[in-house]
């Protein structure tokens, strides 16, 4: 067992029983007479939102780690050019970020998610092609997409949260939680994608595992989540 497996298994051991205190306490909290709350809160509407941030962040933690060197092994990009496409995304994503929350609210949060599941699985598909004005458009769409991923489903989580009448305590914890599974996404994505690349030979298999989860993604975000029209 090498060092990276032993490092894995004792960041997970203890994520694993922070997470478990956590809820212990919570119950504790929970427990104690709060007749309004409970009238007004409904808890188990986290679990949807918590399986498509998952879903979500794994797509991006899977295939970020080997944007480069797809770029550069197999599809033999000059680092000159990798460097202009990286340029791309990231000013993609600096200009569709200043209208990003204007247009969720106008459009709806729920769509804006199911944008971003079509937007960054198409980024996907387009970054294993090996065409220059193909994967300046998937670079552009990756942009987009990370600031999607960032902005709109904790949008949603929240006026979801609202619209329950849920306590401001619970809203902290959540976004704890989030902060929390966000890391073990991490680490077990980076396993993961090594592994998929080691059996498959090629590292484009994260980019279509990524797209797999944003598929599922999309499908519990349209069949679970509640639509907040503008």
């Amino acid at each position: 067992m090498d060092i990276y497996t032993l490092n894995l298994g004792a960041l997970l051991t203890v994520c694993g029983a922070l997470f478990f205190t956590q809820r212990h306490k919570k119950a504790e909290n929970d427990s104690a007479p709060k007749t309004k709350a409970k009238a007004t809160s409904s808890p188990p509407s986290q679990l949807p939102f918590l399986l498509v941030y998952t879903l979500v962040m794994a797509s991006d933690w899977l295939q970020g780690p080997f944007l480069y060197p797809l770029y550069l092994d197999e599809h033999g990009l000059a680092p000159s050019l990798i460097s202009t496409l990286f340029t791309t995304g990231f000013l993609s994503g600096a200009a569709s970020g200043s209208i990003i929350g204007s247009l969720a609210d106008r459009h709806g949060r729920k769509a804006a998610c199911l944008t971003f599941c079509g937007v960054y699985a198409l980024s996907c598909v387009l970054t294993t092609v090996r065409s220059l004005p193909v994967l300046v458009v998937g670079r552009m769409l990756g942009g987009l997409g990370t600031s999607l991923l960032f902005s709109v489903f904790e949008s949603w989580m929240v006026a979801d949260f609202r619209a329950r009448g849920g306590e401001e305590g619970r809203l902290s914890r959540m976004f704890g939680l989030m902060s929390t599974l966000n890391s073990v996404v991490a680490i077990v994505s980076g396993v993961g994608s090594e592994w998929l690349v080691g059996v498959t030979g090629t590292k484009k298999a994260p980019f279509g595992a990524s797209v797999v989860l944003l598929v599922v993604a999309a499908g519990v975000i349209a069949t679970q989540w509640v639509s907040f029209d503008p």
